[in-house]
């Protein structure tokens, strides 16, 4: 199921992710090319997203990364089809 398509917006397409990229880490640029939405977006989103306990995000260097914590997200898939 893709959460984009049921409910839309920029955090279902960045969360439809998680199922192609796994716990990969990934850096706001590419998971902009991912999705079509601008890095300006995806590092809000994903600052939320952190918030929520779905995503981390952690530094190497200069560069800042996120990686999904899929277990939750899939718990949260699981719920949403059962609804």
């Amino acid at each position: 199921m893709k959460l984009s398509e049921l409910f839309g917006g920029s955090i279902a397409k960045i969360l439809d992710q998680s199922v192609i990229v796994g716990d990969m880490k990934q850096t706001a640029s590419t998971l902009a090319e991912l999705t079509g939405l601008s890095s300006k977006t995806i590092r809000k989103v994903a600052n939320k997203l952190v918030k929520l306990g779905l995503m981390e995000s952690f530094r190497e260097g200069k560069t800042k990364y996120y990686r999904f914590k899929t277990q939750k997200i899939r718990y949260l898939i699981k719920f949403i089809e059962e609804v």
